[in-house]
């Protein structure tokens, strides 16, 4: 393969030099390629092009940018600059303090470049598919080199940058395969978005202290690097960074990095030795695939520094993980798949299973998560379809989208009181959950959260709760009752849509809007028998009853208690404000219908708010409680 490559390249050389060499002749086919002498201005300076292919440009300032446009098909050309794409050689003279964007971009032909020390930044695209273009010295002065700036420059050897240079943009070297080592300088703080991609020759690469992120596809495809050091300075190592090194064989990963992302060394498959330090805290999906090292660990389970990772490989039937005391994470995708799995036990030391962690662990039957534990990720546990049982504390303050879709056996489950909402299809397709206690803490209920529950009968909505996502509760047909909370202001039409045996729903007064057919239809439009709204008069319930002829129970009439009339002689004044501050004083206790007469604002709870509630009711400021 190396000895293929290096004939192409001196192939290629050839190809170059013979261009140079011999004379032009200009035809239909190669005019645009073809050499006129003539001359002009870019931006702040001129230029001047012989008959020998020869451009100079001198001045004082700025040169001009330009615009790469497409042409017939799919193929590039350069429309604004005016010496064209048959140029081959460049002289810049000092004065000249950049190189525009899309420059000499497309210029085949250009085997040499001369850059003065009067240069500061080379702009995006400046050489781009130069690739006849063999070696460019970089200038102290130069401080910035622009996106795609040598992209797919092929005869491109080395790159010398010097101190001066702080950034250099994505893709600037990508493609360049004929690039065999590069010195980064210690001014440079990252490595960028697919900086030398697909540089496959390229074998040699220090990364100098000042590096503290490595981008994501930064060294991807670069088959011909053996081992990388990766410096302590370095806290990020992004998505995809070294996918596809073939030949590395060796990775040391500095004490500082905290985040490897996913797919970072995917496709490695001659590394046999990796470092990992305690640093790392997140790993992200199939970081370490197809790796030698990877799939060698012993029972497949990898403690990439304090981050439990498992192979994708064939689990054993009736496997069970025990996660080692000190692991502060389980990586995304770390068990994904493994049908065989079916227990395992989590320290009190995890504080995060990531995304789809243990997604299609079909197996998987019982979870016990830890005190410790304070995220659970996005489809961590989708598609767990053998799952009943899943204990979870109040640590708990994030549950990701989908996290438990699928998961058909599991038949109860209870949110803790650290969760603010219920994201997007958490329990989409749990057809087996039968019953749910949403805590107080939640505010919003998402989007399909939890479509085609259909074991699903009844849903108590807390007060907390000021916003329902579409479809949350569609495709549940096994639900007959629901109450909606005291915060929520509308009902949406698709909300309950195809909820075929919902007979009796409960709406407070902060709801003013319900949608048309959004309660008591079916999917065909058709009315539910028996549908009751139960509400208050005067209210958005009462009118949508009336407007679809459904019955309509004024809760009034069937509570126990009228509401803010604390001490049940039937009238409301300044009296019953004055037994809430009794209540919170301590100095009275009440009956549970007393209890639910003083909570005046509707909030489950009893306060000095509910006794401001009663005193503007009184005085008719205000013309309803609840």
């Amino acid at each position: 393969m190396k000895r293929s490559l290096k004939k192409l390249l001196a192939l290629l050389l050839a190809a170059c030099l013979l261009a140079v060499a011999l004379p032009v002749t200009v035809s239909a086919a190669t005019a645009e390629e073809s050499v006129v002498a003539s001359s002009g201005t870019t931006g702040d300076c001129t230029w001047t092009l012989d008959d020998n292919g020869t451009l100079t440009i001198s001045g004082s300032g700025k040169m001009g940018d330009y615009i790469e446009s497409y042409s017939s098909g799919l193929d590039f050309k350069i429309t604004s600059a005016p010496w064209g794409t048959g140029i081959k050689n460049v002289i810049i003279k000092k004065g000249v303090i950049n190189i525009g964007n899309d420059a000499f971009c497309g210029c085949k032909s250009l085997t040499s470049v001369t850059i003065p020390d009067s240069v500061t930044s080379i702009g995006d695209s400046a050489f781009k598919d130069c690739t006849c273009l063999i070696n460019v010295t970089i200038p102290e002065s130069l401080s910035s080199i622009g996106k795609y700036a040598f992209l797919g420059c092929i005869g491109l050897k080395s790159v010398t940058m010097s101190d001066s240079v702080t950034n250099v943009g994505s893709s600037a070297f990508r493609g360049c395969t004929g690039l065999t080592s590069v010195s980064i300088p210690n001014s440079v703080t990252s490595i960028a978005f697919s900086e030398f991609r697909d540089c496959t020759s390229l074998t040699n690469v220090i990364i100098p202290g000042s590096v503290t992120t490595i981008g994501s596809f930064a060294f991807d495809g670069c088959k011909s690097m053996t081992s990388i050091t990766i410096p302590d300075s370095v806290t990020t190592i992004g998505n995809d960074a070294f996918r596809d090194c073939t030949g590395l064989t060796n990775v040391t990963i500095g004490n500082s990095v905290k985040n490897i992302g996913g797919y970072a060394f995917s496709g490695c498959t001659g590394l046999t030795n990796i470092t990992i330090p305690d640093s790392v805290t997140s790993i992200g999906s199939d970081a370490f695939k197809d790796n030698v090292w990877y799939n060698s660990q012993s029972n497949g389970l990898v403690y990439a520094g304090s981050v439990a990772y498992s192979y994708k490989g064939t689990m054993p039937e009736n496997t069970t993980i025990v996660i080692r005391e000190g692991t502060k994470g389980i990586a995304g995708s770390a068990f994904f798949g493994c049908t065989g799995l079916t227990s395992v036990t989590i320290p009190d030391s995890v504080i995060s299973i990531g995304y789809a962690a243990f997604s299609d662990c079909t197996g998987l039957t019982n979870v016990t998560v830890p005190d410790s534990l304070t995220n659970i990720g996005s489809y961590a546990f989708s598609g767990c379809t053998g799952l009943i049982n899943f204990t979870i504390s109040n640590s708990v303050t994030q549950i990701g989208d989908s996290a438990f879709s699928g998961c058909i056996s599991l038949t109860s489950f209870t949110i803790p009181n650290g969760v603010t909402s219920i994201d997007v299809s958490m329990f989409s397709g749990c057809i087996g959950l039968t019953n749910v206690i949403i805590p107080d803490s939640v505010t919003i209920i998402g989007e399909r959260a939890f479509y085609d529950c259909t074991g699903l009968t009844n849903v108590n909505i807390p007060n907390s709760v000021t916003w329902i996502g579409d479809s949350a509760f569609s495709g549940c047909t096994g639900l007959t009752i629901v109450t909606i909370s005291n915060g929520v202001t509308s009902i949406d039409e698709s909300i309950f849509s195809g909820c075929t045996s919902l007979k009796k729903v409960t709406i407070p007064y902060s709801v003013t809007r319900i949608d048309n057919q959004s309660l008591g239809y079916s999917d065909y439009l058709e009315k539910v028998p028996g549908f009751t709204i139960y509400g208050y008069p005067n209210t958005a319930a009462e009118r949508y009853a009336k407007e679809n002829g459904f019955a309509f129970v004024d809760l009034n009439s069937v509570l126990d208690y009228t509401m803010g009339d604390v001490n049940q002689d039937n009238m409301i004044d300044v009296t019953d404000a004055t037994m809430i501050q009794l209540i919170s004083a301590e100095l009275v206790e009440l009956t549970d219908a007393q209890k639910q007469a003083a909570d005046a604002n509707g909030d489950s709870k009893v306060d000095v708010t509910d006794a401001t509630m009663i005193q503007l009711y009184a005085a008719e400021l205000i013309d309803h409680l609840g």
